[in-house]
Formats: structure tokens, sequence, C-alpha cells
């Protein structure tokens, strides 16, 4: 059951200057889940978070290893070129020798 409220009043709950209180003539919702309940939730939240943590696990591990390889091929890349232009300097000094 939603209490009514004027419009103003919620302005100054938010301002802090009239607090804001439950009905007293509803009941409180029942928050506390009964023990099985409890472990079922648990169970189910613990399921999900290994999924994740697989899942983060498995993406990390691909992430890794395409890295891996991005990183080989510029170091043989790098290599290649150093060596290319060590050919062009020492055929530029034999020209101009």
């Amino acid at each position: 059951m939603i209490t009514q409220l004027d419009p103003g009043s919620l302005t100054k709950a938010r301002a802090g200057t009239l607090p804001l209180t439950p009905d007293p003539s509803v009941s409180p919702r029942r928050t506390r889940l009964s023990p099985r309940r409890r472990t079922e939730e648990e169970a189910g939240c613990n399921d999900f978070k290994k999924k994740r943590r697989r899942a983060n696990s498995d993406y990390t591990t691909s992430m890794l290893e395409t890295e891996k390889k991005a990183k080989t091929e510029l170091s043989s890349e790098n290599q290649r070129l150093k060596d290319e232009n060590g050919a062009l300097i020492r055929v530029i000094s034999k020209l101009s020798k």
C-alpha cells in the first residue's frame, strides 16, 4: 500500500526537513529468507559466480594467447626490418666510396 503524500512533502523529505515514515497500518514486508531458500539462493549465486569467473579466465587466456602471437609476429618483423636496414646501409656506403 502506498501512502499518499502531498507533492511538497517529498521535496521536503529529500531536503531532510521531513522524515519519511512508514504507514503504521501496513505490516512490514518480510525480508528474511527461509534457511532452505537462502541456501538455494547462495548456491545459484555461487554457480553464477563460478561461471562468470570461468568465462573471465577463458577470455583472459585467449587475450594473452593473442597478444603473445602478435608479439612474436612483431618481433620477427622488427628483426627483418633491422636486417633490411643494415643491408641498405652497406649498399649506400659502397656507392658513396
